[in-house]
């Protein structure tokens, strides 16, 4: 039998309309119930491998909110929960609104390195008890994913398991909701080699818990137009560490608007500087321009291949 435990922190999949607006409401064996309700496929396999007793789910109501509510202190909470239940479940669903889901499942890769078992995130686009809501799929494929063997952290959406150090919301309506990015070819073979192998970022040997996030980290995207004077204003004095969000490989103005100096000053105040592309595929290499070799000079970190949400985790957990 799989025991899977199953962590409700509210989200879409759960709300319902309060006459205000969608607001989460259910606990998390009201939703078990509401799937196993749908006399579809997926929901009735779930439901044979509870009653033939092949699966066990224990739920856990961790919090009930909006994810644009959740928080560094909401992520260390579920990170302490599985923490503390890892050896006494085979998998973990995590459900979980999609807004900021990306940021979660990059917070509990960074948490739980080498957590050497399935840490599946899910949520959906439509609530359940909507019509043609997304959320049986998605709930089903989560656990059924949890019940295997790929360690590490992933989100189940759509009908795909994606690796949560490169999954980035990039629609707020289609159920197609994320994409696994940076790398080109995630999930498919190229010339009869695969070009990506899922990993949840559990390459590592031996599990570690590492529960740490800085909150006093500043994330800036560069745009043309944008000053010294401007990125400077834009770092508090307090600020611990800036991920700056680079053009292309690397670049960085240091024509007209020359950011070089800024950049120098903000590292000389003693402040850690990441570097991440502003392109969806493909790494940051700051070596490959002479702009990128300037910034690199002055010490900044190239973070590679991640996306910004992954950028700005690792920055706040360094930090």
């Amino acid at each position: 039998m799989k025991k899977i435990c199953v962590i409700a922190t509210g989200g879409t999949i759960v709300s319902s309309d309060s006459g205000h607006g969608l607001r989460p409401e259910l606990q998390g064996n009201e939703l078990i119930d509401r799937i196993i309700s749908y006399r579809e496929e997926a929901p009735k396999r779930l439901e044979a491998f509870l009653s033939e007793g092949k699966l066990s789910i224990e739920v856990k109501d961790l919090m009930n909110i909006d994810s644009s509510d959740m928080q560094p202190e909401n992520w260390l909470m579920i990170g302490d929960l599985i923490d503390k239940e890892r050896d006494s479940f085979d998998g973990f669903v995590v459900t979980h609104g999609t807004d900021t889901m990306a940021f979660t499942a990059a917070a509990l890769t960074v948490m739980l390195k080498g957590i050497g078992k399935p840490v599946i995130m899910t949520g959906s686009q439509l609530p359940i008890g909507f019509e043609g809501t997304d959320a049986v799929r998605n709930f089903c494929d989560a656990v059924f994913a949890a019940m295997g063997d790929a360690a590490g952290v992933y989100l189940a959406f759509n009908g795909r398991l994606l690796e949560g150090r490169y999954v980035t919301k990039i629609d707020s309506e289609d159920f197609d909701a994320f994409a696994e990015v940076k790398r080109r070819y995630p999930d498919t073979e190229k010339n009869g080699e695969r070009t990506g192998e899922k990993t949840g970022g559990q390459n590592e040997e031996g599990y570690e818990y590492r529960p740490h996030f800085n909150r006093k980290v500043r994330f800036i995207s560069l745009y043309p137009g944008l000053s010294a004077e401007d990125l400077l204003s834009m770092v508090a004095e307090d600020t611990e560490a800036v991920v700056l969000e680079l053009y292309g490989a690397g670049g960085i103005s240091t024509g007209q608007r020359n950011l070089i100096p800024a950049v120098q000053k903000i590292i000389e105040s003693g402040k850690k500087v990441y570097a991440v592309s502003q392109c969806l595929y493909g790494a940051t290499d700051l070596s490959r321009y002479e702009v990128g070799r300037k910034v690199l000079s002055l010490g900044v970190s190239s973070l590679g291949v991640c996306t910004r949400e992954y950028a700005i985790v690792t920055a706040m957990h360094e930090a």
